[in-house]
């Protein structure tokens, strides 16, 4: 299975990938968690559930952070993703990628999302490659 990437890319500068319930997700493989920015958790979080033990992470302006955990489930192209996620601020980034792209960035895919789903990004196609062999279960 293969995603573009190149709607991003032409349009933002940034590697995002849209879920089926059009939710905008950033692929950053400088993140090793993956984060659902509070904005968004705040409107999703009948459909998440709430891990009882928090982390730590750096923030977006370089300061540690605690952060809450919690599981839900992203569809992209009628493949479903189970995945925990860091519950993070991150309005300042995400109110300077809309005003200057006209796109809202929801959260981001770190690396444990991309090891944990082995994906491979493919910058010289634009595409995030998925082999069917490899879907999580």
């Amino acid at each position: 299975m293969e995603f573009p990437l190149m709607y991003g890319l032409e349009k933002v500068g940034l590697p995002l990938i849209c879920t089926t319930d059009d939710l905008i997700f950033l692929i950053d493989t400088g993140a090793n968690h993956s984060v659902l920015f509070t904005f968004i958790y705040e409107y999703l979080k009948d459909s998440l559930k709430e891990q009882d033990d928090t982390r730590q992470m750096v923030g977006m302006e370089g300061n540690k952070v605690d952060v809450n955990k919690v599981e839900g489930t992203i569809n992209i192209l009628d493949k479903d993703y189970t995945h925990t996620f860091s519950v993070y601020d991150g309005s300042k980034i995400v109110s300077c990628i809309q005003e200057k792209s006209g796109v809202q960035i929801h959260g981001i895919l770190g690396m444990d999302f991309i090891v944990r789903n082995k994906w491979i990004l493919d910058f010289e196609r634009f595409v995030v490659i998925e082999k069917e062999e490899n879907v999580n279960s």
